[in-house]
């Protein structure tokens, strides 16, 4: 399905070999397409949503965490604190990595 969207896509004319022209014009880049790389962002994609349905219905579901996280109650300001100590720590991740 994805494969024949973006045939649509080349058929429609939004990406076809006038507009690979015309966006080396504007902006002295190639984008070169081949089928090969096409069919590999399907099978990633194809592998990715399995590897999701199989992580959502294979482990979250039968170990109840979900029923957890909605018991899991935040006053107003527990969430106020969680946000300041979640970019706090970001902050401090990125001072000392950059």
């Amino acid at each position: 399905m994805l494969f024949g969207l973006g045939m649509l896509h080349k058929k429609l004319g939004v990406l076809d070999l006038y507009s690979l022209e015309k966006i080396t014009f504007f902006f002295n880049e190639s984008f070169p397409l081949d089928l090969l790389s096409y069919g590999f962002k399907i099978i990633l994609f194809v592998v990715s949503l399995l590897l999701g349905l199989v992580i959502y219905y294979g482990i979250l579901e039968k170990h109840n965490v979900f029923k957890f996280i909605h018991s899991f109650e935040l006053s107003f300001n527990d969430i106020c604190l969680s946000i300041t100590l979640f970019l706090s720590l970001v902050h401090v991740y990125l001072k000392l990595t950059v």
